[in-house]
């Protein structure tokens, strides 16, 4: 056992660790040993250079749990795995799906701050799980159980008994929220061209582009979002890798669609009005592109006046919400802006192409899926030849 320090006094005064005498012998002059091995002098009476040492102590006591914390915090783990990551995968950063992950992965982090990754147990983590909608729990899920398979490598949450993020039912794993059913109604041309118009007397430009490049080309909101003009307008043609098709294609290539400006007219029309709303908006390079209000700070944010997928949505559905048509409407069944990518195949029908046609421009991998999408627009009547006569019954009525 090391023996204990003999306490160091100067006039009956203890003094603390890390104050020395002044090697000058000055009266009332003091030296502190700082962390790094220097030396402050000072010169103050004993009462008050005790006091500040006592202070300094504190405040490194502090800054160093601070640190021992920052080496066992998700934030840390988080900094690592990220690099780590795309190293492993030259591809990564290069998938707008990355910027997503990363961002959930941040916001994990953000939500254990105070908790060092050696503590977390899995009943922290389905609390904070609970708070997740069904949606963001399937996308969600695949890049944490990737994260946590690099925590368990690293014996960094010892007290949980396997990945919490695991499909598997061997393993103790998160309970996760079912899918709600989708019920969401179709979205009429009239509505459509109520909204268009109501969007464009509120301000909203970027909704009626959004609408009329989603009626025109049946893109995704990601996809929509996603347009630049110096990467999306190629040699004349609108170009888009359409990002779910690429996400769910083993190798990464999936759908990647073209529309040639010169005989899309409409859309030709749509773009530089894009383009025009972009001078205005410090040119944006997004083809969907808005004046902020208010600063919104976000790791997927590349431009001021960037539009994101989440306030697309929400701004459609602020829109949709003032005609009288949706008012009376449950919520849950009002159509969002990704009905109108079903109402474009609808429409795409009435100009005759078949379901296999218009499978290609949906980049569905199967003619069903496109059928679900074109559904339901419009009441078909079955001509029922099933008769019960008088005789049958009994009696007429």
């Amino acid at each position: 056992m090391a023996r204990p320090k003999k306490p160091r006094e100067v006039d009956g005064v203890i003094l603390p660790d890390n104050l020395l005498l002044d090697p000058r012998k000055r009266q009332n002059y003091w030296r502190y040993k700082k962390e790094d091995g220097s030396y402050k002098t000072f010169q103050a009476p004993i009462e008050i250079a005790v006091k500040k040492a006592e202070k300094a102590n504190k405040i490194r006591e502090i800054q160093r749990e601070s640190k021992t914390l920052a080496r066992t915090s998700f934030a840390r783990f988080v900094q690592d795995y990220i690099p780590y990551r795309e190293r492993l995968d030259k591809e990564l950063a290069n998938k707008h799906s990355w910027k997503n992950r990363k961002a959930s992965l941040i916001q994990l982090a953000k939500h254990f701050a105070d908790v060092p990754t050696p503590s977390i147990r899995l009943e922290n983590l389905q609390k904070w799980w609970d708070t997740q909608s069904g949606y963001a729990q399937r996308s969600k899920r695949a890049e944490y159980n990737k994260f946590f398979n690099f925590l368990m490598a690293k014996d960094a949450v010892p007290r949980l008994k396997g990945n919490p993020f695991t499909i598997s039912d061997v393993s103790v794993r998160l309970m996760a929220k079912p899918l709600p059913k989708k019920s969401k109604l179709r979205i009429t041309i009239k509505d459509f061209w109520d909204i268009y118009r109501l969007a464009g007397e509120k301000g909203y430009l970027f909704i009626q582009l959004g609408m009329a490049i989603c009626l025109l080309t049946t893109m995704r909101r990601g996809d929509l979002v996603n347009l630049r003009f110096d990467k999306s307008i190629v040699d004349g043609f609108l170009c888009r890798g359409i990002s779910k098709s690429i996400e769910k294609d083993v190798n990464g290539n999936g759908e990647h669609l073209s529309w040639d400006l010169s005989i899309y007219t409409e859309l030709r029309g749509v773009i530089n009005k894009a383009r025009e709303l972009s001078l205005v908006n410090s040119r944006c390079p997004y083809i969907l592109s808005y004046a902020h209000k208010k600063r919104y700070d976000s790791p997927i944010r590349n431009h001021r006046c960037q539009v994101l997928p989440d306030y697309l949505t929400r701004h459609f559905a602020e829109i949709r919400d003032l005609l009288p048509q949706f008012k009376d409407m449950p919520i849950g069944k009002r159509p969002g802006i990704h009905e109108v990518r079903a109402l474009s195949g609808h429409l795409l029908t009435k100009e005759g192409y078949t379901p296999k046609q218009i499978q290609e421009v949906y980049a569905h991998t199967d003619v069903e899926m496109t059928e679900v999408y074109l559904a339901k627009h419009e009441t078909e009547y079955k001509n029922i030849g099933l008769v019960l006569t008088s005789e049958t019954m009994g009696r007429s009525f």
